[in-house]
């Protein structure tokens, strides 16, 4: 099986004695898998999944949406990520404006009584976005440096399909709120992945040159960013 990667969408390709090519989007966590024949081209293979893009990213949307925890009700005992480390959330209660403390292996979440799992993610999400804005300053500058380019600012989001934009004109490059849950190389690969995106608007050969020269290991950063935690 080899993995190459398609308009930022690892696509795993699996040789076998068929006639024609097949595509298949694998539950829980929308892997793709596009079975092909022995002898074809990498060529073949990557017009072939071009051509069903839209498709792709349309039924990995809907299956991430039924894939979203929403039986997770941040509890004392649920398992959260911070920085790609794994963290037993307990939870306390506060007359205060909830907040969170890390200890350890522990993730301390304070909230008011009769808070709802909506609530407490809500919080847990705000200290997400406060560790990844104390963080990103000096990833961007080293990320900077890297590819010789610089961008006029970037924001945080808290997207669901996507780990990193970049508005080109504007250079201006935003930044998923999930990244503070995964290992911190993942933050330099968005970063250098949207940097690239300012000299070559387009997934082409000439962007993935750029990434590789900026970030040699992208690939396995870029499994490390799309392993469920």
């Amino acid at each position: 099986m080899k993995e190459i990667v398609i308009d930022e969408i690892s696509v795993f390709v699996i040789r076998k004695p068929i006639k024609n090519m097949y595509l298949r989007i694998k539950p829980p966590d929308g892997r793709v898998e596009v079975t092909v024949p022995r002898n074809i081209s990498e060529g073949e293979i990557i017009a072939f999944v071009n051509k069903k893009l839209s498709w792709i990213r349309r039924h990995r949307k809907e299956m991430a949406g039924r894939n979203l925890p929403s039986e997770k009700g941040y509890r004392t005992g649920d398992e959260v990520f911070v920085w790609g480390q794994r963290r037993r959330l307990e939870i306390y209660p506060t007359d205060q404006k909830g907040y969170v403390e890390q200890k350890g292996d522990r993730l301390l979440l304070y909230v008011n009584d009769g808070s709802t799992a909506k609530n407490r993610e809500r919080i847990l999400l705000e200290w997400y976005r406060t560790i990844l804005k104390e963080a990103v300053p000096e990833v961007m500058a080293r990320c900077e440096a890297i590819a010789g380019v610089s961008a006029n600012e970037w924001r945080i989001k808290n997207m669901r399909t996507r780990w990193g934009t970049c508005n080109v004109k504007e250079r201006r490059i935003w930044i998923s709120l999930k990244l503070a849950e995964k290992p911190p190389e993942c933050l330099s690969f968005v970063i250098l992945h949207e940097l690239a995106h300012l000299y070559e608007r387009k997934h082409n050969k000439r962007f993935y040159a750029l990434l590789t020269l900026f970030c040699p290991d992208w690939k396995n950063v870029m499994y490390l960013l799309n392993e469920q935690n």
